[in-house]
């Protein structure tokens, strides 16, 4: 394998079911003789894959081990067509994305043992030549020999205004997907009853209006999308008597406005998505007693005003997703007796005002998502006593005032969400002390006014989100510390007014328009920080607005200085003399710095004096360097200001330019250090 900003080349050859890649940008990064090897000797290679330019440069004709091609790639935003090279003539799959109507043509007339053709994003015209292989014989209409073995056509994004009659000839089709092809409005009436061996049959966006009846003739059928097509009002009547192997139904987003009753007749199904149908008011009443392997049922964002009592007894369901029925008030009373298999229900902004009390027996429940019942305002009291292998709780903006303790026992528990119950003032006193398991934890917006300190006992904790709780004043001193896998806190917009001086192993926290007046110095150990809108004045506000990388100088220097060094940090325009300065004092004797010497970016020096060591920062003049200069700055340091006698004039603007800056930038870092200045070449200035 070779690997360079040119091109890729992987060759596989020991694994069972080697893969070719080629890739490049356009024709003149790769091109056939830019290969290192005859891509034709790589005789162990059954797949190839190309996108590139070049493809049609590239001599696969004689790689009779090739038996699966695709040419271009589906996500990419090509701007070209492909052209394809020669291909070996018997190859099992062919997909093309983006190639020559042309090449297409020719190609699929060369195959004869091809069992899989997939076109996509291309505006096909002439579908008489692209199904020739496909002829009339006396009269009976039949596939010639080389079409025999195809069991998969997919037609994606074509362009297609009609249905080629012509496929309604390949009999022995098991997948047919023509999406994406919204102009195609109908399908050919006889289309069920050629079509019989057909098991998957993918239709969405193709601006369908009505359903051939003889659909329902199609007795192999295991999957039918129909999705996205919003002006398929109806279907056929007798869809669900005949379809029995139907596994997998999809009609989301399709404008239905009633089922036929047939539908529960479909004993098969396994998954069936209504969802988006918001004309659709009722269900089938009998919907739920004949359909006993179903395991999935969304019908998210319906018109659904109430539920057969009859969806108690579908007995397999792992999935039901409710969400979005606005007009839903209740649930049936016996939702949760026989529904044990059930392990994601999903309820999230209905009209629900109270919870049946059977629900809490959905013993196998994983994912309980309530959010958005505004009027839901309480629980079922043991509704954390049962749910013992619930790991995730959305109970956002339910109106609750309070949560029942027994929701402490929610052991398994992985996620809660609380959010926006803005009359929620307080959590179960022993909510930290069983939730073991629990990685992150939602209140923003609860309307709190402290912790319970079991919280701190949470130690799986990863996301803690307290946002938004403008009577929480603080935290819990060492909360902090004990919540060992803590990295991520939301504290924006709480009434806070101090933090805890340790954060632990925190990694990101927002305390964005609290009330903070100080940060601790255990802040620089963050890897993202929010502090806007806080009344902070230590750190001083000229280095906390720049950002942790100020933070950590500025806590970094102060530990410094309390040491027994002193730090002078140095300060002044370019060539002022600065470096000559310090090194004269470093020497003890007179030294004057060369040009090409002076400082760029900064330096340190150490010093002695008297009994004590000084660490020397000179910093360089440049002014791209005069805002980075503040973080050497520490409370008791000193600072010298170096000014160039010759280069100073007796003006304001002379004045702000070499003094009066640097002081600007000192104060905003530090008002309680020492500064001097210091005027050099007095010599030549006399």
């Amino acid at each position: 394998m070779k690997d360079d900003d040119r091109w890729y080349c992987s060759d596989r050859s020991n694994d069972e079911d080697a893969v070719l890649c080629i890739e490049g940008d356009n024709e003149a990064i790769l091109e056939s003789d830019s290969l290192p090897f005859d891509v034709s000797s790589l005789t162990e290679v059954s797949a190839l894959s190309i996108d590139c330019a070049a493809a049609r440069n590239l001599s696969l004709a004689s790689m009779r081990g090739i038996t699966r091609v695709q040419i271009g790639r589906m996500e990419k935003d090509s701007r070209y067509y492909y052209s394809l090279p020669l291909l070996p003539s018997r190859l099992k799959e062919l997909c093309v994305i983006l190639v020559h109507e042309d090449d297409i043509i020719g190609a699929v007339e060369s195959q004869t043992e091809l069992r899989s053709l997939t076109i996509r994003r291309n505006i096909l015209n002439n579908y008489a030549a692209l199904f020739a292989p496909i002829r009339n014989s006396g009269f009976e209409s039949k596939p010639q020999e080389k079409w025999s073995n195809l069991e998969s056509l997919t037609l994606h994004s074509c362009g297609m205004k009609h249905f080629p009659s012509q496929i309604s000839e390949l009999k022995d089709l098991k997948r047919l997907e023509l999406n994406s092809n919204s102009e195609m409005k109908s399908l050919p009436e006889d289309m069920g009853t050629k079509l019989q061996n057909l098991e998957e049959l993918i239709l969405w966006e193709c601006g369908l209006k009505q359903l051939p009846n003889s659909i329902s003739n199609i007795t192999a059928l295991k999957k039918l999308d129909l999705s996205r097509n919003s002006e398929l009002k109806s279907l056929p009547e007798d869809m669900g008597t005949k379809l029995q192997k139907l596994e997998e139904l999809d009609l989301r987003r399709c404008g239905l406005q009633q089922l036929p009753s047939s539908l529960s007749n479909l004993t098969g199904l396994k998954k069936l998505d209504l969802s988006h149908n918001s004309e659709l008011k009722r269900l089938p009443e009998d919907i739920g007693t004949k359909l006993q392997n179903l395991e999935e049922l969304n019908l998210g964002w319906c018109g659904l005003q109430q539920l057969p009592i009859s969806l108690s007894n579908l007995i397999a369901l792992k999935k039901l997703d409710l969400s979005r029925n606005r007009k839903l008030k209740s649930l049936p009373e016996d939702i949760g007796i026989n529904l044990q298999n059930l392990e994601q229900l999903y309820l999230r902004d209905c009209d629900l005002k109270q919870l049946p009390i059977s629900l809490s027996s959905l013993t196998g429940l994983k994912k309980l998502d309530l959010s958005h019942n505004s009027e839901l305002k309480s629980l079922p009291e043991d509704i954390g006593t049962k749910l013992q292998n619930l790991e995730e709780l959305i109970l956002s903006e339910c109106g609750l005032k309070q949560i029942p303790s027994s929701l402490s026992n929610l052991t398994a528990l992985k996620k809660l969400d609380l959010s926006d119950n803005s009359e929620l003032k307080s959590l179960p006193e022993d909510i930290g002390t069983k939730l073991q398991k629990l990685e992150e934890l939602v209140l923003w917006r609860c309307g709190l006014q402290q912790l319970s300190i079991s919280l701190s006992n949470l130690t799986a904790l990863k996301k803690l989100d307290l946002g938004n709780n403008k009577e929480l004043k603080s935290l819990p001193d060492d909360m902090l510390q004990k919540l060992e896998n803590l990295k991520e806190l939301h504290l924006q917009y709480c009434g806070l007014e101090k933090l805890p001086s340790s954060l632990g192993l925190l990694e990101s926290l927002d305390v964005t328009g609290c009330l903070l007046t100080r940060l601790p110095s255990s802040i620089g150990k963050l890897m993202y920080l929010k502090c806007l809108g806080n009344p902070i004045t230590f750190p001083p506000k000229g280095v906390w607005e720049y950002g942790l990388a100020s933070i950590r100088a500025y806590f970094s220097s102060k530990i410094l200085t309390s040491s027994r060094r002193v730090k002078i940090v140095v300060l002044g325009e370019s060539c002022s003399g600065k470096t000559s300065l310090f090194q004269t004092m470093l020497r003890n004797a007179s030294f004057c710095t060369c040009l090409e010497d002076r400082t760029i970016g900064v330096e340190e020096y150490e010093l002695t004096l008297a009994d004590k060591r000084a660490k020397i920062i000179d910093c360089g003049g440049q002014r791209c360097y005069l805002l980075t200069n503040q973080l050497f700055v520490s409370e008791n340091g000193l600072v010298v200001i170096v000014v160039d006698v010759q280069r100073y004039e007796l003006t304001e603007a002379s004045f702000h330019e070499h003094i009066g800056k640097y002081l600007q930038v000192v104060y905003e870092r530090n008002e309680n250090c020492y500064i001097v200045c210091v005027f050099t070449k007095m010599g030549s200035f006399v």
